[in-house]
């Protein structure tokens, strides 16, 4: 019973992979890293990352008690979780 588990999780995972869409931003289940303009020209290792819905959207922690949406596109990394 605990294989029948482990393989309908790969294939969850397998799907989400599928969906990942850079043309219309869409990274489910990733954190994201997007470079600043002149700051990471200058120091490389410092940039802006987010967090993604299952849905795709990339979400932004932009102050205390306070989340928003990053707008799409320039995404350099995505870690899938």
């Amino acid at each position: 019973m605990a294989g029948v588990v482990e393989i309908d999780t790969m294939k969850n995972y397998h799907i989400a992979f599928e969906r990942i869409d850079p043309d219309t931003s869409r990274y489910p289940y990733c954190i994201v890293w997007t470079p600043i303009p002149v700051l990471s020209w200058l120091l490389p290792f410092i940039g802006h990352m987010g967090i993604c819905t299952s849905s795709g959207i990339i979400r932004d922690f932009a102050g205390p008690y306070f989340v928003s949406d990053i707008p799409g596109g320039g995404m350099a990394l995505a870690l899938i979780l």
